[in-house]
């Protein structure tokens, strides 16, 4: 078991370290260009960059879930620290993520409780409000 949480661990670092860096090398590589290209041609290049990149670490989140969703979810509303190609992009993961599946949620708190979920609570709607 802690060999299978070890290359888990291992295979979600490794997404989020290209992810972070191949973004990190592309903020280099467009301050180059605007050596080359003039300032006035990356500037009108610019929002498309921030688009893929934004939609780059939007589904990362979706595929990494728990706190990096939320992660996204709250730098969605921070308007004040990233470019609007970003906040746009990232508040898509407030309608966007996907339900867990009841069974498995139920599971989880079977084991944690050591007792069936009727013992546990009164009624349990397994029919999902929302998701985060």
């Amino acid at each position: 078991m802690k060999e299978n949480n070890n290359s888990n661990f291992t295979w979600r670092a490794y997404i989020i370290f290209k992810v972070f860096f191949s973004i990190v090398l592309e903020f280099a590589f467009d301050r180059f260009q605007r050596i080359f290209r003039g300032i006035e041609s990356m500037d009108r290049l610019r929002p498309e960059l921030y688009r893929r990149q934004a939609v780059r670490l939007r589904e990362t989140a979706i595929m990494l879930g728990g706190v990096w969703i939320k992660l996204g979810q709250f730098f969605s509303t921070r308007v004040d620290l990233l470019p609007r190609e970003y906040t746009e992009e990232l508040s898509k993961l407030q309608n966007e993520v996907t339900f867990e599946d009841a069974s498995g949620i139920i599971q989880v708190i079977e084991q944690e409780f050591g007792k069936p979920i009727n013992d546990i609570y009164p009624s349990f709607n397994q029919q999902a409000l929302a998701a985060a």
